[in-house]
């Protein structure tokens, strides 16, 4: 196997390491009132941002470069979107 065969590898290994140990966190009730896109409003530049916070919370690297844009984004956002209605069924939007 080739040293940028088994790099690879290492990365995609930490990739899910790192995505598991972040999946296991809970978002907030906070974090669920102001998730931007639930919300009628526009989004505010500081909602956008705290998106951005969760989704590299959930695995989302955009220091990876393009190479696997754009499915590493879509697969932290599915994450996102399933944590959103795992932790924020109870929480109002208001």
């Amino acid at each position: 196997m080739s040293h940028a065969v088994k790099s690879r590898c290492v990365v995609v290994a930490l990739m899910g390491l790192a995505s598991i140990a972040a999946h296991a966190e809970r978002l907030t009730s906070q974090d669920c009132r102001n998730y931007p896109f639930v919300q009628t409003d526009a989004p505010t530049h500081q909602q956008i941002g705290h998106e951005m916070t969760l989704l590299e919370r959930d695995g989302y690297n955009p220091a990876a470069g393009d190479f696997y844009y754009p499915d590493n984004m879509q697969a932290a956002e599915q994450r996102l979107q399933r944590d959103y209605a795992r932790d924020c069924r109870s929480v109002s939007k208001l």
